[in-house]
């Protein structure tokens, strides 16, 4: 009977022995895992840094502030609104037409619009009445420059038509003389008459 007391004993002493190597094991193995967790739990912090690279890269929103001058370009380039308003007359050609020379269209801009009494001659390019008139219109153009204008229209010209049907024009060659604030003075139509023509120019020219 004690035989078997001391086996059981020596069962429960053996029993005992063994739980402790086990606890000890586990508090071992316990210590390792948290020793290679750790760093793993750390490394969102060690690249935490990565969250602030918007502030480092954040210097970009202000350059529209930076290029924002462009907006002034239309208040800088704003003054050519004001050159119409300093202009009050449209400028003549700078010299008269050759004698022998053709017809050339003229912008319809300058009528009644140059400070000047105007001679108007409404022409077409194929009109033969109008090439025999062209060289004694030049040459009263040449001795009345800088006194009286004179405006060659194309009366087939689209940009004349405004003009063109405000005076009428259903032929060619027709004259029409204007004073300086370009009022309708006189007109003729057909093969010149120079001597007329130089007696209106004379009188609204003071010659």
């Amino acid at each position: 009977m004690r035989v078997i007391v001391a086996m059981l004993m020596a069962i429960v002493v053996l029993a005992a022995c063994s739980s402790e190597d086990a606890v000890v094991s586990s508090d071992n193995e316990g210590v390792n895992v948290r020793e290679v967790v750790d760093p793993i739990d750390a490394a969102p912090e060690d690249t935490g840094a990565v969250d602030t690279a918007p502030e480092d890269t954040g210097a970009v929103d202000t350059a529209p502030e930076d290029t924002g001058a462009v907006d002034t370009a239309p208040e800088d380039t704003g003054a050519v609104d004001t050159a119409p308003a300093n202009t009050s007359t449209v400028a003549h050609r700078s010299e008269p037409r050759p004698i022998n020379s053709g017809f050339h269209n003229d912008p319809v801009e300058l009528v009644g619009n140059t400070g000047n009494p105007q001679l108007l001659e409404f022409y077409t390019t194929w009109c033969p009445t109008c090439r025999q008139a062209a060289p004694i219109v030049h040459g009263l153009e040449a001795d009345y420059w800088g006194d009286v204008d004179f405006i060659y229209l194309d009366r087939e010209e689209a940009v004349n038509k405004d003009v063109v049907d405000l005076f009428g024009i259903r032929y060619q060659p027709v004259f029409i003389l204007l004073d300086a604030e370009g009022n309708f003075v006189e007109q003729w139509f057909g093969a010149v008459n120079e001597a007329s023509l130089r007696d209106a120019l004379d009188a609204i020219s003071g010659a």
